[in-house]
């Protein structure tokens, strides 16, 4: 019976269920690991700051109920603490942490409250987990790995299911008003200054300035600084230059009508959305920071600058434009590295290996 299988909870530490924390949970619950696991997902409902008694004790309860044999918990800054401190209380006989991010490297806006998560609530989640894992190389080196985790499984890099590539839909493009010799740079993430939609729209406008009416930007997503970026953008709005639809569900069919991706973030690990670029054949254009670099080999699957150089963003949006045998190269080989490397069969072997592991050497609910 499918009830005698051990039930996995997934705990993903940022509210709602979009995001890329979300889609990994998802991704992992819906593949071959579901022949040999339950599975089941919980975000909070609202973004929790510091340690909310209340919202401990009504997870503890929650656990108590669903009794799940392993808790995997995705994310690494200050909401995780709930989960850590409710699993203590509920004695959850097997928690799993995966690091997307460290506080460090959060967008958390108050350099006190950073520093006071990163110094007294990050360590304690850490040290609770029965094992540790880092979605990306730059994750696993940081010394609160060495400090504070007593089983360091190391690198687990990101994944997605390997799909043939979508064949572009005219009509999608001709609903942003693109023309179809238009080269279209997409951005996909949240709307917020670490993602550096700022610096994007600096780019634009450098562009709009110099007379060049190529890349038209598709600008996706929504968060706290999208109303500011698109009132700076307002002028480029009215010629048709950029396009700032809000959230979409479609980012697939986006990518495929898309000439190239364009991020140029300040910080990230390893963004999903990147994957997904790749199994479309686009090249990336990012920024050398974090994870970044193990996702995309500049000049082989995209290209890298160094973040905050609005004048290389400009440089290489510009080439990027203009070559079209460039960005087919580029985004070839991409599509490659993903299948080689970034397989959801990959991630389901390593991650069910660690749920298998932590099955037989820690006892269960008492």
């Amino acid at each position: 019976m499918s009830d005698s299988k051990p039930l996995v909870l997934h705990y993903v530490s940022s509210p709602g269920t979009l995001g890329g924390l979300w889609t990994y949970a998802i991704v992992l619950s819906e593949s071959d690991l579901k022949e040999r696991y339950r599975f089941d997902q919980y975000s909070p409902s609202h973004t929790q700051h510091g340690i909310e008694p209340l919202s401990i004790l009504r997870l503890a309860k929650m656990f108590k109920q669903k009794r799940p044999e392993i808790l995997h918990m995705h994310g690494l800054n200050t909401p995780i603490i709930q989960p850590t401190m409710a699993a203590r209380l509920a004695r959850v006989p097997r928690v799993l942490l995966a690091v997307h991010v460290f506080i460090e490297d959060s967008h958390m806006r108050k350099p006190w409250k950073k520093a006071l998560s990163a110094q007294f609530l990050e360590p304690v989640a850490l040290r609770r987990a029965n094992a540790v894992y880092n979605v990306c190389a730059f994750g696993a080196a940081k010394p609160q790995m060495t400090h504070f985790v007593k089983n360091d499984l190391g690198v687990i890099d990101n994944a997605v299911r390997i799909s043939e590539p979508l064949t572009p839909d005219a009509s999608l493009r001709a609903s942003f008003g693109f023309k179809p010799d238009d080269i279209i740079a997409l951005s996909v993430g949240r709307a917020e200054l670490e993602k550096g939609w700022h610096l994007l729209a600096e780019a634009m406008e450098i562009l709009d300035r110099e007379g060049l009416e190529q890349p038209k930007l598709l600008l996706v997503g929504d968060g706290p600084h999208k109303q500011m970026i698109e009132e700076r953008l307002k002028p480029l709005i009215a010629k048709g230059r950029v396009v700032m639809p809000g959230r979409r569900n479609d980012v697939m069919e986006l990518h495929a009508i898309s000439d190239f991706f364009v991020s140029p973030t300040l910080r990230d690990y390893q963004p999903l959305v990147f994957l997904d670029a790749m199994l479309q054949h686009k090249p990336i254009l990012t920024t050398q920071v974090g994870g970044n670099p193990e996702m995309v080999v500049d000049d082989k699957t995209g290209v890298l600058v160094a973040p905050k150089d609005v004048k290389a963003l400009v440089r290489e949006m510009k080439r990027l434009s203009i070559d079209a045998d460039l960005r087919k190269r580029l985004g070839d080989a991409g599509r490659v590295r993903v299948e080689t490397k970034f397989s959801l069969g990959r991630l389901t072997q390593e991650v069910g290996a660690v749920y298998d592991q932590l099955m037989t050497s820690l006892p269960g609910w008492k």
